[in-house]
């Protein structure tokens, strides 16, 4: 018993002096910066949202909404869904295990199922400006009697995409489309598991996971370990370019690369097969990613207002650049097997600001990006 007395004083007194040593760095370092910083970098972040204030609201309470606990069977795609199939939080609504697409017809002819991961399901946008959602209204104006299912889900890659794909009945003159490469370029790239799958390689890495996101609690919510970070940083100086080259891939080999994503395109084109069998009509979009060789100064503040300046990141945004770039190369070689199209360079293309400020991070895109991807797809399957 005095054993356990002895411990839970020396626990009180250790957390003591932690919350004494936060408060007084809080006050000593951290007193003028914090309202500063906040207002420079929701300045910042608002040049996503231009014009779109209702969303930027939305955006920035996101982190509130409690967080949604996904089961799979056997990483099977069919089977990835939320333990709870109807929710809603800052202007996101899923029912019956799907994100809501708005202004759904009641009466309609035919149907457009669209696959792919997060960035279909629309993460940081609401209901309104999902790319599923955008294409309705697009469908909506012709006065086609036509209904936009959203069938994205965080993390899926192209090969449980095609497993949810053959659990849905495709009637003549549907419309299926695909759109992702960003998760099979991490699984097959980065995580080096060309037939596995992200939400198998986090079940096998929990440990890894658990203290990546205990740095990132810490960052976010220890004033000395902020401190120490931006101790270590101002030792280092400023990260650029040229001091993250050796994020660079080394030792390309072009027949491996194939021989690493013949399961992709096979799933791509089994995909188109099913699809066309029913009566159907299959498209495939390549999604764009954000051009680490393209960063400016100005991307880089950016950058950091939505947390995507440290060192791994930009180390993992320069190789995932670097992955697509060789990607895009060999899919322009066999895109016409699944009817195929690359959006690589769809933001680079558009005059209207600045590429780097459609994407919230590596992938995902602002409501201004699903806006242009949208109407670019839209465009295309409307010839």
């Amino acid at each position: 018993m005095r054993i356990l007395k002895t411990i839970l004083i020396n626990l009180i007194i250790l957390g003591s002096l932690i919350a004494g040593s936060e408060y007084f760095v809080s006050v000593i370092f951290f007193r003028d910066d914090i309202s500063r910083k906040n207002s420079k970098l929701d300045a910042l972040k608002e040049k996503a949202y231009a014009e779109l204030a209702d969303e930027f609201k939305q955006f920035k309470s996101i982190k509130s909404c409690p967080k949604q606990k996904i089961l799979s069977k056997n990483t099977d795609g069919s089977s990835v869904r939320y333990e709870n199939q109807n929710w809603s939080c800052a202007g996101i609504s899923v029912k019956d295990n799907r994100r809501v697409t708005t202004d759904q017809p009641s009466v309609f002819e035919r149907k457009v199922h669209v696959f792919g991961g997060s960035t279909v399901f629309g993460r940081g946008s609401t209901d309104y400006f999902t790319i599923p959602s955008i294409l309705q209204r697009e469908f909506n104006k012709k006065n086609y009697k036509t209904k936009v299912i959203n069938h994205g889900f965080s993390t899926l890659v192209a090969s449980q995409q095609l497993q949810r794909l053959l659990k849905i009945p495709i009637k003549k003159d549907d419309i299926v489309i695909f759109y992702d490469g960003a998760n099979d370029v991490v699984q097959r790239e980065i995580y080096q598991k060309p037939n596995g799958t992200i939400i198998g390689y986090n079940q096998n890495n929990k440990l890894g996971f658990f203290f990546s996101n205990l740095r990132n609690f810490l960052a976010q919510n220890s004033k000395i370990y902020a401190s120490l970070a931006k101790i270590k940083r101002n030792l280092r100086g400023e990260i650029t370019p040229k001091e993250i080259s050796k994020c660079k891939i080394d030792n390309f080999n072009r027949i491996e690369f194939q021989k690493k994503w013949a399961t992709y395109y096979d799933t791509l084109i089994n995909a188109k097969n099913y699809t066309v069998s029913s009566g159907g009509v299959f498209y495939h979009f390549l999604q764009p990613t954000l051009n680490f060789h393209l960063l400016k100064k100005s991307d880089y503040k950016y950058l950091k207002a939505i947390g995507e300046t440290n060192d791994s990141s930009l180390c993992f945004l320069e190789l995932v650049t670097d992955h697509y770039k060789n990607l895009n190369y060999s899919y322009k070689e066999r895109s016409h097997k699944f009817n195929g199209l690359s959006l690589s360079e769809i933001f680079i293309k558009s005059a209207l600001k600045n590429p780097g400020y459609y994407f919230l991070n590596f992938v995902h895109i602002t409501p201004h990006g699903n806006k242009l991807v949208a109407d670019f797809i839209f465009n295309k399957i409307n010839k």
